[in-house]
């Protein structure tokens, strides 16, 4: 389960839902908001060294491509359609690396940041029908990563599963919760004031 909410895009505005303050162990530093660093990857890390031990390599091979080396949990998938041709290798127990090559430049900033913040490994290629739009390139680049991260998680046991996070980023402020049950569903309030970013089609997403 997932839900995420676009809280403010008011310049220098942040507000928080009441019933998902702000962590206490948020302080200040140079009159700014600190916030604990990169949270976002402590959701799928194993909640114990005894458990990390066990599940390590369970379901994962040794492979260099895209910067990833031993044994691992990884999950790897490749999608072909009429419109696009995509790979995708997801290593959970990485460092944060991502070699991401979309044909979207804003699509490869982010999976940057999802791979940074998260801790874990991402490796996508893709082409597509990008000179028609983004939206078959979007789509099946977003199939292909859920499917490898489902791959990648195995049997879940050990992982923490549920995690919450809020954070001003320039002039938003975002909230994401997240339950990796495997039970889907989305819950997605992103009210985005633009039709694109750079030239990104934010509609497509």
């Amino acid at each position: 389960m997932t839900t995420a909410r676009l809280v403010s895009t008011s310049p220098g505005a942040l507000y928080y839902s009441p019933a998902y303050p702000a962590s206490k162990s948020l302080g200040r530093a140079s009159g700014r908001v600190a916030f604990p660093a990169r949270p976002y990857g402590a959701l799928l890390h194993l909640s114990s060294p005894v458990m990390a031990s066990a599940g390590a390599g369970g379901n994962g091979s040794p492979n260099a491509q895209g910067g990833f080396t031993g044994p691992s949990r990884i999950g790897e998938v490749k999608r072909v359609t009429k419109e696009t041709n995509v790979h995708v290798k997801i290593n959970l127990d990485g460092t944060g690396v991502a070699e991401c090559s979309t044909g979207i430049p804003f699509l490869d900033h982010m999976l940057d940041q999802l791979a940074s913040h998260g801790l874990f490994d991402v490796y996508v290629k893709a082409t597509g029908d990008t000179h028609i739009d983004d939206h078959h390139s979007n789509e099946d680049i977003a199939l292909a990563i859920g499917t490898a991260l489902l791959q990648s998680l195995g049997d879940r046991k050990g992982i923490n599963r549920f995690g919450h996070f809020t954070a001003p980023l320039d002039e938003a402020a975002v909230e994401v919760i997240l339950d990796l049950s495997g039970r889907p569903h989305l819950s997605c309030g992103l009210d985005i004031p633009t039709q694109r970013v750079g030239t990104y089609d934010t509609q497509s997403s």
